[in-house]
């Protein structure tokens, strides 16, 4: 025995119409990416810059400190800050262009590689924070303790502040090293 057509938009018990099998894939949330296919994301060479820019900033402290003469070492020590702050503001930067770049690959679906690389790709900025951080603490025991002296403690060889900030460079830049080379090896695989 048929049915008798109904006249309205009401779905027959029973039926289900073509179309709502359509959409119901557009109304599932995407969590998860079902194609690993190639992408493009250009971060590889901004985290090698990066990398780069914080060796070359190690190697002049390094060169301050050995070779810049006594009476000027104090010159030393603000130029070493000065390249510290410089550096926080390329950190910032490159931290922007870099989340940027992933937004734009998380938009085109590419969901499980964005979840991987979430944590890592915001670890220089918050090193180079930290690092900071640690370095106005450390410069501020320095003044305090040396106070009206700070002048002579300028020249103190391997001791003096510039001596300082350039191991707190160093030890930053081989942070750095292993973040990125594990970054790009996550990228690059």
């Amino acid at each position: 025995m048929e049915q008798p057509a109904t006249g309205g938009a009401a779905v027959q018990p029973g039926v289900s119409p073509a179309h709502i099998h359509d959409t119901d894939q557009l109304l599932d949330p995407v969590l998860f990416s079902n194609d690993n296919g190639s992408y493009k994301l250009n971060t590889v060479p901004a985290f090698s810059l990066h990398l780069v820019i914080s060796t070359a900033i190690s190697i002049v402290g390094i060169v301050l400190a050995a070779s810049f003469p006594t009476d000027r070492r104090c010159d030393a020590y603000f130029i070493m800050l000065y390249l510290r702050a410089t550096f926080w503001v390329i950190t910032y930067l490159f931290d922007h262009f870099v989340k940027k770049q992933h937004d734009n690959l998380r938009m085109q679906g590419y969901h499980d590689f964005h979840r991987e690389t979430n944590m890592q790709k915001g670890i220089p900025l918050q090193l180079v924070s930290l690092w900071n951080s640690m370095l106005l603490a450390v410069q501020a025991l320095i003044h305090h303790f040396y106070a009206e002296n700070f002048w002579e403690h300028c020249a103190a060889g391997w001791l003096s502040p510039v001596s300082y900030v350039t191991a707190f460079t160093v030890a930053e830049n081989l942070v750095l090293a292993v973040s990125h080379s594990l970054y790009i090896g996550n990228e690059v695989t």
